[in-house]
């Protein structure tokens, strides 16, 4: 008995440092890419026409999670005017968004290595200056603000180039379906990352 103590003990002191450093050595990049984005905001009254909206700064950071999967995360802040146009719904949505993405990486040849991934995107936001306008563009009726916190679905397609031992040039493309009211939309980006 005491024996197998002492070998469980031994074995122990092996495994979990080993364990340990493997649970902490995540090879990490993160980044910034500005993007560019063609969205329509699904609110209760009904949908806006699309808008495009340019992001200067979404921070991107991935966590590997092997050599061929990953978690990607990013995060950006939202502001959109949405012209009600003709017999449309128009709003004005500020907030912030959080996207978590699980990437799998597909080595199709030597040079060309894609990234595909699926996952959710949190949005917070406030909807104001709410509006409904009839066929000849005229206001109709006024509606009042609203916050809300909305979930979506994303998937999104990703390639990457080396620049260096330590930066990388990320590009990707996405598109986000709500899972009720929300933005809907696709849009592309283009950046650079560190690798840690």
């Amino acid at each position: 008995m005491k024996r197998k103590m002492i070998a469980g003990a031994m074995l122990a002191s092996i495994v979990v440092p080993q364990a340990s450093a493997d649970l902490w050595d995540i090879d990490t990049s993160a980044g910034v890419s500005p993007a560019v984005m063609i969205y329509e905001s699904k609110e209760p009254e009904g949908t806006t026409p699309t808008e495009t909206a340019v992001y200067p700064l979404t921070l991107t950071a991935t966590f590997d999670i092997n050599r061929i999967n990953r978690v990607m995360a990013d995060f950006r802040y939202v502001d959109i005017e949405f012209d009600a146009g003709d017999d449309g719904v128009g709003a004005t949505v500020e907030g912030y968004q959080l996207s978590t993405i699980l990437q799998h990486q597909f080595r199709l040849s030597r040079n060309f290595r894609p990234w595909l991934g699926v996952g959710v995107v949190s949005t917070v936001f406030e909807s104001t200056d709410r509006y409904r306008t009839d066929g000849d563009g005229f206001l109709l009726e006024r509606y009042d603000d609203r916050d809300d916190t909305t979930l979506s679905g994303v998937a999104n397609a990703a390639l990457e180039w080396e620049l260096s031992r330590d930066w990388i040039l990320a590009t990707e493309a996405r598109y986000e379906l709500p899972f009720g009211d929300g933005l809907q939309g696709y849009g592309v980006s283009a950046g650079v990352r560190y690798k840690f």
